[in-house]
């Protein structure tokens, strides 16, 4: 049964996975729901068909014969697409510092290999809306001084020079750009970029504005001692 709206230009999916048997098996019934499906089995031939095709959804095993999930993220911020895919991880059992480790390069979600097929079906037609929103509202890059942060390509550049960020560094660029000079609380950003208080207890805030302090200047992010940082319009 066809679950795209009739009047709805098929989205366009490139499935990525080594196992050829639950290729032939899947990639049939996604293009029964409605999706135009592309396959590919190796992390060569995604790249060769994400250049040629820009389809709209990757889904993208972490493991692959030739490379794995996480590299193929990495690559994607690389490569100059007039369309980035909503990335979505095909993970098994036990792989989730594997999945953790692709959401760091870039992905957007994840499915369970194992996950019954009409839920699956569910899961990528509710990506589906996020595909069309990102059709329509291309973000514009943000200006800030001397630098500028393309939240699409996740690329800063400052200077005359880039910088290809991860996406949780973007995430938290993004964040302090929404408001130059506001003192944010590590609390305040634990729960927006990571989703939860747990994160201010720990070293990873710490580490991400670092990484961001190497390319934009040590004293561009300000750190007020036991409540946060903030980003300063202006070098000092």
């Amino acid at each position: 049964m066809n679950t795209l709206a009739p009047d709805t230009t098929p989205i366009r999916l490139l499935i990525v996975d080594s196992d050829t048997q639950w290729l032939e098996y899947i990639a049939p019934t996604l293009q029964q729901a409605g999706f135009e499906v592309l396959t590919a089995i190796t992390g060569a031939q995604a790249l060769r068909v994400l250049k040629r095709a820009t389809p709209e959804l990757l889904l993208l095993n972490i493991f692959l014969s030739d490379t794995d999930g996480v590299e193929i993220c990495g690559q994607l911020r690389q490569i100059q697409l007039t369309i980035r895919p909503v990335v979505v991880l095909l993970a098994e059992e036990n792989q989730d510092y594997a999945l953790l480790a692709g959401f760091e390069a870039g992905a957007d979600d994840f499915v369970r290999k194992d996950m019954k097929v009409k839920l699956l079906i569910y899961k990528l037609q509710a990506l589906v809306n996020l595909c069309f929103h990102k059709r329509k509202e291309v973000k514009q890059p943000l200006v800030c001084a001397d630098f500028s942060l393309d939240e699409e390509s996740y690329t800063l550049t400052r200077e005359g020079q880039q910088y290809l960020l991860t996406k949780k560094e973007c995430e938290l660029l993004a964040f302090l750009l929404s408001a130059p000079n506001h003192l944010f609380s590590r609390e305040e950003i634990a729960v927006q970029i990571w989703g939860g208080v747990s994160a201010a207890k720990s070293r990873t805030i710490d580490v991400h504005i670092g990484k961001l302090r190497d390319k934009l200047g040590q004293e561009r992010i300000k750190t007020v001692k036991g409540v946060g940082y903030r980003l300063v319009k202006n070098e000092a």
